[in-house]
């Protein structure tokens, strides 16, 4: 399921995860065309489609889980969320229609453990007369005063000037009912409209998490409503993780879910889904891992280690060819002051190359030039790495705490090097897997 797209042209857009009695699932957004619905074009015609995993390896794809009726004007269901609540699972979204501009709230409904869900006439929360037109992607949760609570996605006009200034920001809201609804403090105001966001508790602290121009960023706080602060590191995946949203896991565990775009002269919305574990760091901080249970693990073959020296640029090594679909594990030792190393993955005409670098000094993994993972620890001359190529996705776990995807070219057999440049780098167990 990870690296998962459905058949043709249907694609995975945002993912919303939940769990409940020992089931796993996965609503997500099925996107047609990267937006450009043949019934709707660009409003999305998203629809809520929906797998369920007791294991996260066996999956079981259901029904639609929220559809859409196109003929009454309906054109998207928005992202939103799950919330178990007074022994039902009430989904919370935005609608697109023709009959209304811009995002209207809607709620819906399941008496089937999550399998379906009717929508109610009743409630709408009005959209506020300041969203320039935003209101999406609602989060709800049970606050401590055991209220339902609403984050919502919109937008803002910041005055103190002769001409406002259009900002973003995610509204909150609480309720005792679901019909009738209480402003609260704003959670964030920030330059750009801060999609998706997230809320939990998890091992003593509360999250908040948001997405923008296709990062996640996290915010922290011992207080379930805030104030929020910045952990050391406030970006858990890389920039084409895109729309990272949690649910718990068995044992305490927590997993995240998002998508990596498809690539064609620059990323589209909709791609293939992406699995991360969440790793907690001392001060807070969250970084990613791969989820176990769902990584390959047939072995291929142990490879030689590899020892590079680039006194004068680049010191480059071929170590194999591997089937289209594989994993390569091992880790790098490097020697202070070397400028750059890393993995050239191609096919055998070498025609078609990705690239995987890492920078030591400024503590940066780049994945094809395009896609970049910061604050990389890497100040101990050594990291590890567990590297999984399917289709077009490169995607790369370092030291088991940070990763970064990337979804580029598509090719046959791949062809393998390692490189050094202005260093050394000691390339050593070096282990493949059949994807």
């Amino acid at each position: 399921m990870n690296h998962w797209k459905p058949n043709g042209n249907f694609f995975v857009g945002d993912c919303m995860p939940f769990f409940r009695d020992g089931v796993f699932h996965l609503y997500y957004l099925l996107d047609v065309g990267h937006h450009n619905h043949p019934v709707v074009g660009h409003l999305g015609g998203h629809q809520f489609a929906h797998a369920v995993s007791t294991d996260l390896v066996h999956w079981t794809h259901l029904p639609i889980a929220l559809g859409l009726d196109f003929k009454n004007g309906e054109c998207s269901n928005c992202t939103g969320s799950m919330l178990e609540y007074r022994g039902r699972i009430f989904a919370f979204y935005a609608l697109r229609s023709r009959s209304f501009s811009g995002e209207e709230l809607r709620i819906a409904v399941s008496d089937d453990g999550g399998t379906s869900f009717v929508r109610w006439d009743l409630p709408e929360l009005p959209v506020p007369s300041e969203s320039c037109g935003n209101f999406r992607d609602p989060k709800a949760f049970i606050g401590p005063d055991g209220r339902v609570h609403l984050l919502i996605s919109s937008g803002a006009l910041e005055s103190g000037g002769d001409t406002p200034v259009r900002i973003g920001e995610v509204l909150h809201f609480s309720t005792d009912d679901l019909i009738h609804y209480r402003r609260e403090e704003s959670f964030l105001r920030s330059l750009f409209i801060p999609e998706c966001c997230d809320y939990f508790q998890w091992e003593g602290l509360y999250y908040f998490t948001y997405n923008s121009r296709w990062e996640t960023s996290v915010r922290c706080s011992e207080h379930p409503l805030g104030p929020w602060r910045i952990p050391s590191m406030d970006i858990p995946a890389s920039r084409y993780c895109c729309v990272m949203k949690t649910a718990p896991w068995k044992d305490g565990r927590r997993i995240g879910v998002g998508w990596v775009p498809t690539w064609e002269n620059g990323p589209l919305f909709g791609g293939r889904t992406v699995f991360r574990e969440l790793v907690r760091e001392r001060d807070g901080s969250i970084g990613t891992a791969f989820v176990e249970e769902m990584i390959p693990r047939n072995p291929l073959l142990a490879l030689e280690r590899v020892l590079l020296k680039g006194s004068c640029g680049i010191s480059v090594r071929q170590i194999g060819v591997f089937p289209h679909s594989f994993r390569l594990d091992g880790s790098i030792r490097f020697r202070p002051g070397t400028a750059e190393f890393g993995m050239i993955v191609m096919d055998q005409e070498q025609i078609y190359r990705r690239f995987i670098s890492f920078d030591p000094q400024s503590g940066i993994v780049e994945l094809d030039d395009s896609t970049r993972i910061r604050q990389v620890k890497m100040d101990g001359g050594e990291v590890s790495f567990r590297l999984v190529r399917t289709a077009d996705v490169l995607d790369l776990e370092i030291n088991g705490r940070r990763t970064v995807v990337s979804s580029h070219l598509d090719f046959p057999e791949s062809s393998v090097a390692l490189y050094v440049r202005d260093g050394e780098a000691d390339f050593s167990g070096l282990k493949s897997f059949v994807c």
